[in-house]
């Protein structure tokens, strides 16, 4: 099925051919890979006026994440839930337009990522997506834009450092160039919702060193948030400079209080399987999913799930290991 189908029966609500894409998914392949990459860039359309740590595109990516821990037998359950989360959702509807008044009001003229930065900066809005829309248009269209927002918008990492990453990373899985407009537009949308501070001086800090005494806080939204910014930290980014002097001085602030509890040392969920098969994160997903909660609740516990994994795929410490493991449990047990 062509991209544009699925896209176009995702904006229109039709779930008829929603449901035949979703089945052609199943055999796994680039039916697969079309479908979560459709789902994502559906996702980066939603006008949301939440907060940004709700927004349906984490829960998406962290779905594709898991997922990914069986590409060739994907979830049903899993890869369902990623349309009904997307069921009834608000879509931009003035892209394309921003971008028409740029060309109208001259690409030509001479701009400056500086220019974005300031209006930015300055919290006006409009004359913020006026600029971003020159300067990826001076660009050839290209991706240094997102770029610019993703660090922009890291001044507020407590607010939009998970946002960030899976934006991120939702981009990098398919990097389809006429995309990056609509991602763009999606990181503007989350920054206007609340003015920027000033950007913060670097500041000398080890994320790793920090991993047991957060996983020993009694906070699961700080490990999402901890698990996102120490992934963005080890990326390949153009503009990593600038995400690790934010990361940093946002991690050198948490007042970290310690859950002090032998318990957390007990059973684990991580222990190692002996087959080599290895379905734990699926399964512990798919009994989220099937909860008789609301959508938005079961996709706080998904991002919950998705960020221990992350923490435990770039952790390599025995006692951390064990840590995690019972963070997971305890997660299952609500």
């Amino acid at each position: 099925m062509n991209r544009s189908v699925f896209r176009d029966a995702l904006s229109k609500g039709d779930q008829d051919t929603c449901l035949k894409s979703l089945e052609s998914a199943l055999d796994g392949g680039n039916s697969l890979v079309q479908y979560l990459n459709d789902l994502l860039f559906t996702a980066t359309c939603i006008e949301w006026r939440r907060l940004p740590c709700d927004h349906p595109l984490i829960v998406l990516n962290s779905l594709k994440n898991i997922i990914g821990e069986d590409r060739d037998s994907p979830s049903k359950t899993l890869l369902n839930f990623g349309l009904e989360l997307l069921t009834d959702q608000s879509l931009r509807k003035n892209d394309a337009l921003i971008l028409e008044e740029a060309t109208r009001s001259g690409v030509g003229l001479t701009i400056f990522v500086g220019d974005l930065e300031d209006a930015l900066q300055d919290g006006k809005w409009n004359e913020s997506k006026l600029f971003a829309a020159k300067t990826f248009l001076a660009s050839d269209r290209s991706r240094s834009v997102i770029d610019t927002l993703a660090a922009m918008a890291l001044q507020n990492t407590e607010r939009n450092g998970t946002f960030v990453f899976h934006l991120l990373r939702s981009f990098h899985f398919q990097e389809f160039k006429e995309d990056i407009w609509t991602y763009a537009c999606s990181l503007l949308s989350v920054i206007a919702q609340q003015r920027l501070p000033k950007p913060h001086k670097h500041k000398t800090i080890n994320p790793e060193k920090l991993l047991g005494s957060i996983l020993m806080t009694d906070k699961p939204a700080l490990w999402v948030t901890y698990s996102s910014v120490w992934r963005l930290w080890n990326g390949e980014y153009v503009r990593l400079k600038n995400y690790h002097r934010e990361i940093s001085n946002w991690l050198s602030g948490l007042v970290l209080d310690e859950y002090n509890s032998s318990e957390l040392y007990q059973e684990s969920l991580l222990q190692k399987e002996e087959n080599g098969s290895d379905t734990r994160f699926i399964d512990l997903a798919e009994s989220i999913i099937l909860q008789d909660k609301p959508a938005l609740e079961r996709g706080r516990e998904i991002v919950i799930l998705e960020s221990l994994r992350g923490l435990y795929c770039l952790n390599s410490n025995d006692n951390n290991s064990r840590l995690i493991g019972r963070r997971l449990k305890h997660q299952s047990e609500l």
